[in-house]
């Protein structure tokens, strides 16, 4: 497996509406694909509303397979039956960060719920601010 990153694009139709992805090439150019793929659940949404998706963050992740696996299950949208695979999703931010959290700061580790995420989320905020 290729190192790669998971990101985190927003949409500026909606605060709340986010795509958040793996890829092993540079963020930038997934960004571009998104925007420009209209067959793709990202793209219908930039062809709907005439305004393309904002990469609002990225981090460099080993397996990036593996990373976006522990990012939506740490999310309470991975208990939506049914997903099939689509990455477009209403969240908070705060509920992005609990994801991103369990790949920053446990290291990935599958097993920690999203409350436990989320009360390492604040611990990590108050250290940083």
């Amino acid at each position: 497996m290729k190192p790669g990153h998971i990101y985190v694009l927003t949409h500026p139709s909606s605060p709340n509406l986010y795509k958040v992805g793996v890829t092993i090439r540079d963020p930038k150019v997934r960004l571009a694909q998104h925007n420009s793929d209209f067959t793709k659940a990202a793209g219908r949404v930039v062809q709907d509303t005439g305004k393309e998706w904002v990469l609002k963050e990225f981090h460099p992740v080993d397996d990036p397979y593996w990373a976006e696996k522990t990012f939506w299950s740490k999310i309470p949208q991975s208990a939506i039956p049914y997903r099939g695979g689509v990455e477009v999703e209403m969240m908070t931010w705060e509920e992005v960060s609990a994801g991103l959290v369990a790949l920053k700061v446990l290291g990935c580790d599958p097993s920690l719920q999203l409350c436990q995420c989320m009360k390492l989320l604040i611990t990590y905020q108050s250290k940083s601010d």
